[in-house]
């Protein structure tokens, strides 16, 4: 989250729109240490560093340590909604796959692409995490084809909150 980028500049957008509705906002994520963007009313909680993977022409900051999982479920209990954005990535899908009954997930895909082999490989798991997605959304017409290629769900297209300032 202390980096730039697309996912996280929607992240943030969404919790400020959140907050100004009157929801209590939590943000998890890797590398909340270190300056941050002030949001008023939003909590951050620090899930651990982040290791700079390439993918899909770009740098994505992704939090890979185990540890990240626990840190993550102690604070799922106290949640009515989980916004997971990339829902497919490791500490996502263990936390979906784990998450309280009473807790709805939605699942907002960033990733655009004509073929990504970390889907390819992992469709039985992504189809059985998409089963516990309440709601999916994605931030372009080529993010929502790109997971309909591997997964059927119908990600309903939303602007990313990065357009609405």
């Amino acid at each position: 989250m202390s980096k730039p980028g697309g996912v996280q500049e929607h992240t943030r957008g969404l919790a400020r729109a959140l907050v100004a509705q009157g929801h209590e906002v939590t943000l998890f994520g890797p590398e909340l240490r270190g300056p941050q963007p002030r949001l008023d009313g939003v909590a951050t909680v620090s899930l651990g560093p982040a290791v700079n993977i390439p993918a899909n022409g770009s740098i994505a900051p992704l939090g890979i340590d185990p540890r990240m999982l626990v840190r993550f479920d102690l604070s799922l209990d106290a949640a009515d909604v989980v916004h997971a954005h990339e829902p497919f990535l490791p500490a996502s899908l263990a936390a979906i796959m784990r998450r309280p009954r009473n807790t709805a997930v939605v699942g907002t895909f960033h990733a655009a692409a004509d073929r990504f082999w970390p889907y390819a490989i992992a469709v039985p798991l992504l189809r059985r995490v998409a089963k516990r997605l309440d709601a999916t959304t994605a931030v372009s017409p080529e993010a929502r084809r790109l997971v309909r290629r591997y997964v059927p769900v119908d990600p309903e297209i939303v602007m990313p909150f990065t357009a609405m300032r």
